[in-house]
């Protein structure tokens, strides 16, 4: 699923993979780049919150708040990606 924002210069897109067993997720806010990411692909395993991980603006990837509660996590990503369009916008 991807949606356009206000301003109308980002959008996020949001992706759910079902496998045999888990439920990969990933949610990206991107304009003509990306610029950061929320997901639970198990690539990072030294993250405290692994698989749960997030990408910053800076290249970084760094523990995640998100625990794959899909209701839950929505709310965190969309309470903080005006905090993002903000920074970016300044």
């Amino acid at each position: 699923m991807r949606c356009g924002l206000i301003p109308s210069k980002y959008k996020l897109e949001i992706r759910f993979v079902k496998t045999q067993e888990q439920i990969l997720y990933a949610y990206q806010l991107f304009s003509n780049a990306p610029i950061i990411r929320w997901d639970n692909s198990p690539h990072y395993p030294k993250i405290k919150t692994h698989p749960h991980h997030f990408h910053t603006n800076d290249g970084d990837v760094v523990v995640s708040n998100l625990t794959g509660d899909v209701i839950a996590d929505l709310k965190k990503v969309l309470s903080e990606i005006p905090k993002v369009i903000v920074k970016y916008e300044c």
